[in-house]
């Protein structure tokens, strides 16, 4: 699965497994389930702090990206050394985003851009999601795979 990722000389190395957006319950509760199924390779555990930034996103591939207008929801967390785990995220969604993002899923489907959003391990520092998912009703794909790295501010 990760055999084409290689190491960064001394850096501990986390994957993104999988991310996957939920939006059954975007309609009546106006709410994103966001999955993030994360490989902790790092030698040790991976604590999961919380979350800051913002989650951006578009109706279709034509509009400028969007922000929401405050992060997700998480819980902390934390995932042993050499063992694979998952971070839930929620996302509330104003009632007009929501109707309008349900609107676009079986057309010009919605994008989400993960690159301004964070969360936040150990003694701060940045664990580094998907750059792009693309929503598409019955499922979703990503845009990009990226090798996870911690990355100081």
């Amino acid at each position: 699965m990760f055999s084409d990722q290689k190491a960064i000389a001394g850096e501990p190395i986390y994957y993104i497994a999988g991310m996957h957006l939920d939006f059954n319950k975007l309609k009546n509760d106006r709410v994103i389930e966001i999955d993030v199924h994360i490989f902790n390779a790092t030698g040790s555990a991976l604590r999961i702090l919380r979350c800051d930034g913002s989650i951006q996103f578009r109706y279709s591939a034509d509009d400028k990206f969007k922000s929401f207008e405050h992060a997700p929801s998480m819980v902390e967390k934390e995932i042993p050394s050499g063992e694979p785990g998952f971070i839930k995220l929620l996302q509330h969604v104003p009632s007009q985003i929501a109707d309008k993002l349900l609107q676009h899923m079986g057309n010009s489907p919605p994008q989400f851009d993960f690159t301004l959003f964070n969360i936040r391990i150990n003694g701060g520092d940045r664990l580094k999601l998907w750059e792009g998912v693309v929503a598409k009703r019955g499922g979703w794909r990503t845009e990009r795979i990226n090798t996870l790295q911690l990355i100081k501010d």
